[in-house]
């Protein structure tokens, strides 16, 4: 299916895109599809940024190591079905109808509507709980934790990738406000991972790891990196835990974010290592890692001129965007396109990339939930800016303008940068 409101038309759903905090209808449906959420070994991940990378990284591991892995991730690239995967295939389109018929005949059964989100994370359930059943299911939150409709899964392990500004209107406006609801995945006697954070969201996560009786994995303390060298389109670094000898790994997804996440990913192979619940040789890890790719996450879609493209989509993932442009390319010329939803916080997303660009395009792309770009654009003080309603022309125009040493990055909303993605791989000839 090519978007939600083919999957919402299918399925007759009333509440669309709305958002619904709560698992009661989670639970009431999945209890009729048979609870199949708990038939497969489930790792929970949540954090602001890095869920889809750290889920890479263990993905890349484990089925290097023999193991099926399913992974249900948000948002999707293309199409709904990439949400579901198993060993990075989306789940076929006669699947996916066979899942979406038995969840819409449940819904008529109960008389019960429920939400696109839901919806598409009941589909994955019951997909790999009843048709696929991986050895291990990556389950991504998709906001917050506490009251996602991932949060009925009773994991092997969960991991907490950061904590960030973002979803304000559900989550809060303060971190520790943003940590309550992350940690709200950390399950009874289940470890928990947390990767690089400030002290205190660090320290509410602490109190419910410590109130939860988990044992809490942090960075810096259970688990430690140091960095070696990156290579043209490589990071290499070293990795120690309480659990394993020190060892050297590289990746290819760049920057120190993702360094962090690659850790985070070793630490909750680690530990599910001493559980006795996997086995995962050194060899297949540094293979697994290296291997590790995400769509549109810092990409790079044409090389004269180089053309990355990366779904930026909060002021934390625009500031690591921004050290990593600093660092990557020193002495080059940076041409940045932006364009970002409106329910983002779109001026404290701008200030890093402004530290790295020596041009700026504002563009608007069709989305529901897209915000006034030009008011944007009219706000800023950036001194090179300009405005281009066509996201397609802006592109054109700046790939055309620039010198072969120049860099061309296009960031913001992750819809965006899907938008992107597939115009660049059907257009080669700009």
């Amino acid at each position: 299916m090519q978007n939600y409101e083919e999957m919402n038309n299918y399925l007759g759903l009333k509440k669309g895109g709305r958002i619904s905090p709560g698992l009661a209808s989670m639970n009431r449906i999945l209890k009729k599809l048979g609870d199949p959420h708990r038939a497969v070994k489930t790792i929970h991940i949540a954090g602001t940024n890095g869920k889809g990378s750290t889920g890479a990284y263990l993905q890349g591991m484990l089925t290097e190591a023999g193991y099926t892995a399913g992974v249900f991730s948000s948002p999707f690239m293309h199409t709904v079905n990439e949400h579901i995967q198993v060993n990075g295939s989306a789940i076929g389109d006669e699947e996916l109808i066979r899942v979406l018929d038995k969840l819409k005949s449940v819904m008529r059964e109960e008389d019960l509507t429920i939400t696109e989100f839901e919806a598409i994370t009941a589909a994955a359930f019951f997909y790999f709980g009843t048709i696929a059943i991986p050895d291990f299911c990556i389950i991504e939150a998709g906001m917050g934790g506490t009251w996602d409709s991932t949060n009925v899964v009773e994991p092997v392990l969960s991991i907490i990738t950061n904590v960030g500004s973002d979803h304000t209107d559900y989550l809060g406006n303060t971190l520790v406000e943003v940590a309550e609801h992350k940690a709200g995945i950390i399950k009874h006697r289940v470890p928990v991972v947390t990767g690089r954070m400030d002290p205190e969201p660090l320290m509410v996560i602490k109190e419910k790891a410590e109130e939860k009786l988990s044992p809490h994995l942090m960075f810096g303390k259970e688990y430690r990196i140091e960095k070696i060298h990156g290579g043209p389109y490589e990071e290499s670094f070293l990795y120690h835990s309480l659990y394993s000898d020190s060892s050297s790994y590289t990746i290819t997804m760049l920057g120190a974010h993702q360094v962090d996440n690659a850790a985070a990913a070793l630490m909750a192979v680690d530990s599910l290592q001493n559980q006795s619940i996997l086995s995962i040789s050194e060899e297949e890890r540094a293979a697994g890692l290296k291997r590790a790719a995400m769509p549109g996450r810092f990409e790079r879609v044409r090389e004269q001129p180089l053309v990355f493209i990366d779904g930026a989509h909060n002021p934390q993932g625009t500031a690591a965007l921004s050290e990593l442009l600093k660092k990557t390319f020193l002495s080059k010329k940076i041409h940045v396109i932006f364009s970002a939803l409106a329910d983002k916080q779109k001026e404290e997303m701008l200030k890093p990339l402004y530290r790295a660009a020596a041009s700026f395009t504002f563009t608007e792309f069709d989305h529901p939930r897209s915000g006034n770009i030009m008011e944007l654009y009219r706000k800023s003080d950036f001194p090179d800016k300009r405005y281009e309603h066509n996201w397609m022309k802006a592109i054109d125009e700046i790939i055309e303008a620039a010198l072969e040493e120049e860099v061309i990055v296009i960031t913001g909303s992750l819809y965006f940068i899907a938008e992107v993605r597939k115009y660049m791989k059907d257009f080669p000839h700009i």
